[in-house]
């Protein structure tokens, strides 16, 4: 019952990173200096900055993998020596969850 609470509460915290880094909510000002600096000389957009930027707050079935890192490690569930499978497990079950509900509000897609 408790695995199943710190999914839905780091499904949650995924979407309020998310929405807080969209349109023009208080962390927005943070993404567009981030995707300025995405840019090279030659005008191209940086792809590992890029790739970087989706599980940080740019896609919310991509934050699974950091965020519930994050979670995994700081709750009293977390080995730091050993991956274990509540680690694998709880990070698929958020990005699974992060997906159904953006796929119920349509909004499966980047900032």
């Amino acid at each position: 019952m408790e695995n199943i609470i710190l999914i839905i509460v780091n499904s949650l915290f995924c979407y309020g990173v998310w929405i807080s880094f969209s349109g023009d909510m208080i962390f927005s000002s943070l993404r567009e200096k981030y995707e300025n600096t995405l840019i090279l000389g030659n005008g191209r957009k940086s792809r590992f900055f890029y790739m970087l930027s989706k599980p940080l707050f740019n896609c919310v079935v991509c934050m699974a993998s950091i965020w519930g890192a994050i979670f995994v490690l700081f709750s009293r569930q977390a080995d730091f020596g050993v991956v274990s499978w509540d680690f694998v497990v709880h990070v698929v079950c958020v990005a699974g969850l992060n997906f159904l509900i953006a796929e119920k509000l349509d909004s499966y897609k980047t900032i």
